[in-house]
């Protein structure tokens, strides 16, 4: 049944020949119907409905009876109306999210768990993610209330950050996992003819419906709850040699669960030094300077603090570590006398940053001697304008 059937029928029906008690029923028919459809998301259906009730030929009893003709035929040749799922129940599920828990398989260098905390308008609250291998070590990373704590567990410390970009930088990864983002991205991906979309209904409430999205050389396999219509989990896998290989999965494990205020607490050993950087600026404004030659100048300076035994301005330019932080180690005991030499900047890859090497004059044990030192200059986390010192040699 199409638009032309109906408006001819309309033109052959006239209002008297439709009993009056059928009014209302049909009428009743197509509210009740109208609203399943708009539910198990059928917008053709539902536009059909809507096209005859506001045919400028339409009286009440003409449209009923073809409303009537319409529901049977629906019924008769779209066995999917109730039980069919579309993309846009997994996006509308997500709408009422609070809380949202989920670990990724293998970690990698990347993260592997994140816990996240929203909003009734489902703006992020709070926000956990753990990452056991980056180039600072294992480090993890709680934001909240316009700031940032970052565990770096390698080196010992804790970094309290500004927001400034670090939120933006945190939702960047985040948003790889976010399901309401994920379930938008399908959605779009299904009017694109070069992203292949296929959805394999569920047979009963124990198995999950399968979409499996694939577009350049690239798989991933969404497993859906079919009763909440949430994601549990998603895997990816890569075109090689013919054969799709997998790189790894994402498991949601809670969604709405109560939330632990512990869990967006960093709990370290006594022994861990807080670096708070949202009490005065960090390291040293790169400026017009280059990066050979801002690492140059960094080094210099926290020499020269070691030197003078300014340990508050070598703390400073060291992520901003108290000045007794600077005492208890190794530079920090010893007595500099004077630069003897500053080398050029080499990259140092392993923590993605520039080593110094240089050459200072100590004295110890009542002698002279020569020391070389090479300390790590990097931009300060969150903080792209600046650079500091993250490890000394």
């Amino acid at each position: 049944m199409n638009n032309e059937n109906i408006e001819e029928i309309l033109k052959n029906i006239s209002e008297e020949e439709i009993p009056a008690d059928v009014h209302k029923i049909a009428q009743e028919t197509s509210n009740n119907f109208s609203s399943s459809l708009k539910q198990t998301r059928q917008p053709k259906q539902h536009i059909l409905l809507e096209q005859i009730m506001k045919s400028r030929m339409t009286k009440l009893a003409a449209a009923a009876a073809i409303i009537v003709a319409v529901v049977l035929s629906i019924s008769v040749f779209d066995k999917s109306i109730g039980t069919a799922y579309a993309i846009e129940q997994t996006i509308e599920a997500n709408r009422g999210l609070l809380f949202i828990h989920l670990k990724c398989e293998p970690a990698g260098t990347g993260v592997e768990e994140i816990w996240a905390q929203f909003d009734d308008n489902r703006e992020l609250l709070r926000l956990r993610m753990n990452f056991p291998n980056t180039m600072d070590g294992p480090k993890d990373v709680v934001w909240q209330e316009g700031k940032a704590e970052v565990w770096f567990k390698a080196n010992k410390g804790i970094a309290v950050l500004k927001e400034k970009n670090i939120l933006a930088q945190l939702k960047m990864s985040y948003k790889s996992f976010d399901p309401k983002l994920l379930g938008e991205q399908l959605y779009h991906a299904q009017a694109d003819e070069k992203k292949q979309i296929e959805i394999q209904e569920s047979r009963s409430k124990d198995e999950s419906i399968t979409i499996t999205w694939t577009r350049n050389g690239l798989r991933t396999v969404y497993k859906v709850d079919p009763e909440t219509k949430l994601l549990q989990q998603f895997e990816k896998y890569e075109l090689k040699d013919g054969e799709y290989k997998f790189l790894g999965r994402t498991r949601y494990l809670d969604y709405n669960q109560p939330v632990d205020p512990e869990i967006f607490v960093l709990n370290p050993p006594a022994e861990v030094v807080r670096a708070d950087q949202t009490t005065q600026e960090v390291g040293m404004a790169k400026g017009e300077l280059s990066e050979e030659e801002i690492a140059v100048e960094v080094a210099r300076q926290f020499l020269e603090a070691l030197i003078d035994q300014d340990y508050a301005k070598a703390g400073k330019l060291i992520a901003n570590v108290p000045a007794e932080w600077v005492k208890q180690q190794p530079f920090g005991k010893t007595k500099y006398i004077r630069i003897v030499s500053i080398g050029k900047p080499v990259p140092y890859t392993k923590t993605g940053s520039l080593r110094v090497p240089c050459k200072v004059e100590i004295e110890k044990d009542g002698k002279i001697t020569v020391q070389s030192i090479a300390p790590c200059i990097r931009q300060v986390y969150g903080q792209p304008e600046r650079r500091q010192i993250i490890n000394v040699f």
